[in-house]
């Protein structure tokens, strides 16, 4: 599911909304949530980065 939601997100679909508490937020609960969604932990550092830099870009 995040690789749908991620390939959305890049071509324009939608545009997310970040700052640092949100990151901050989800690096917290991201470990708790992975093995329900079947994520893995390199997956979910993955996704963390990708919004990590699109937040440093603005």
């Amino acid at each position: 599911m995040s690789g749908k939601i991620i390939a959305a997100w890049s071509h324009g679909s939608f545009e997310v909304v970040l700052s640092t508490y949100i990151l901050k937020e989800l690096r917290r609960v991201l470990p708790r949530l992975v093995h329900r969604h079947g994520l893995s932990d390199a997956e979910m550092d993955d996704l963390v980065d990708i919004l990590t830099n699109e937040l440093s870009r603005r």
